[in-house]
């Protein structure tokens, strides 16, 4: 079984070094969380949306990889200096929560295992530190064989397990699991070395993971599946989503907005300044093969914490749905030819990359673009490293040879390829591959 572009059974691969090659090119900007540029009735725009929706790379059922910063052998509930000087504070900024999020230290990453094709299988939540490149479960318990509900690393009987991130040592993350015959999504915290375990809050009939979800000011934003209840009230059906946000201080519940009122809309929290945070506002596809009844708009908007008004701050178009940095985003040319930064408050515009070539899909993420081209029913892809300010491949590569998941703040990039992850540094162009400590 592959989950994660790796194999369950841990077998270990004889690939060397990966024969890859730099190409320099110019541009400016920083880091900014993902997000992706295309048209929604097209493949490109299904796929696009898909990784959107669902934290960009992985959904249930598959692995999840993760980021942040933990120690194994700190002790669990310790306020020491590493946490203070942490960069990841909800406090300062808005914390996406998906199935890739960084820290300082380490990385996080859950693995999807099923030792025999009749069992339903368990994930497992994994570390790997960041300057050996050595991973292993992060459990602390002695003799533990990680294989069951026993284990504070494991989600027994669960479809999914993600959405995490990671704030002032400590490791926020969803499951959604039966419990007392019912499936509802819980949302954990536990200290960064992997003890102290504890459910927060239980997101009732929540059968599914959320379609997007951030953390800011000690609170969390979601996307969240609705149900809604016919008018004689003798059946229920799914509905557009919610926008919902749990206070961890006051541990409550608040609709945002419900999407049980909501027309043919989609909403997705997207970022967070000041005591505002955006969310986005599309409309919902439709089928490939038929016309839609309206034209596609997305529009940002803001919901302010004191005063729970909301406004909208930009009406464009769903090719701009993205993650917003700083109050900035980037958008394309009509013509997709040119990326360039735009501030929502102060609309202000600054060029950043111009290129000459169609491509299938194009995207960014924290520290590079992304190009994709399909060709003959196959998907290349390469990526403009913002700091490097050049690609990262000589030319566009075989998605499933070489799959970029995300750059790290140190300047690599996690990359799967011949069933293994590496770490790349492009800057010094060296490779380490991601192995079990043994």
């Amino acid at each position: 079984m592959r989950v994660n572009g790796r194999k369950a059974d841990r077998k270990k691969s004889n690939a060397g070094k990966p024969d890859i090659k730099n190409k320099d090119v110019t541009m400016l900007y920083r880091n900014i969380s993902v997000f992706r540029f295309c048209g929604r009735r097209s493949e490109a725009g299904r796929r696009a949306a898909g990784r959107l929706i669902h934290g960009l790379y992985l959904c249930r059922h598959t692995a999840c990889i993760c980021l942040a910063c933990i120690c194994l052998t700190a002790c669990g509930g310790r306020n020491d200096p590493a946490e203070t000087k942490s960069r990841f504070q909800d406090g300062k900024e808005y914390l996406p929560m998906s199935n890739l999020t960084e820290s300082d230290d380490g990385i996080y990453y859950v693995e999807s295992i099923q030792e025999h094709p009749s069992d339903n299988g368990y994930m497992v939540l994994k570390y790997v530190d960041k300057a050996s490149a050595k991973e292993t479960v992060l459990c602390q318990k002695v003799n533990c064989k990680h294989n069951t509900s026993e284990c504070q690393a494991v989600a027994e009987g669960s479809d999914y397990m993600g959405f995490m991130t990671y704030s002032d040592g400590k490791l926020y993350y969803m499951v959604s699991e039966y419990k007392r015959d019912n499936r509802s999504l819980y949302l954990y915290r536990m200290n960064r070395d992997g003890t102290g375990k504890e459910q927060l809050h239980v997101f009732e009939n929540q059968m599914t993971p959320p379609n997007k979800a951030g953390m800011y000011k000690g609170k969390i934003f979601l996307s969240l599946p609705t149900m809604k209840a016919s008018e004689d009230n003798t059946s229920i059906s799914s509905a557009e989503p919610s926008l919902v946000m749990y206070d961890l201080e006051t541990k409550t519940e608040t609709m945002i907005l419900d999407g049980a009122r909501q027309e043919n809309l989609f909403v997705l929290p997207c970022g967070a300044s000041g005591d505002n945070v955006y969310f986005l506002e599309m409309r919902f596809m439709e089928s490939p093969d038929e016309e839609p009844d309206e034209e596609p708009y997305c529009k940002f908007r803001q919901y302010d914490l004191n005063t729970r008004e909301i406004r909208t701050v930009l009406d464009t178009v769903e090719e701009d749905a993205q993650i917003v940095y700083n109050d900035r985003i980037l958008r394309l040319s009509k013509d997709h030819r040119k990326m360039y930064s735009y501030d929502l408050i102060t609309k202000e515009t600054e060029d950043i990359l111009e290129w000459k070539e169609n491509y299938h899909l194009i995207f960014a993420a924290d520290g590079y673009i992304g190009f994709e081209k399909r060709r003959k029913k196959q998907y290349y892809f390469n990526c403009y490293d913002l700091k490097e300010k050049r690609y990262i491949f000589d030319e566009m590569t075989l998605e499933d040879e070489a799959y970029v998941k995300t750059r790290l703040t140190t300047g690599e990039y996690w990359i799967q390829k011949d069933e293994a992850v590496w770490l790349y540094d492009l800057s010094k162009d060296s490779w380490r591959k991601v192995e079990e400590i043994t």
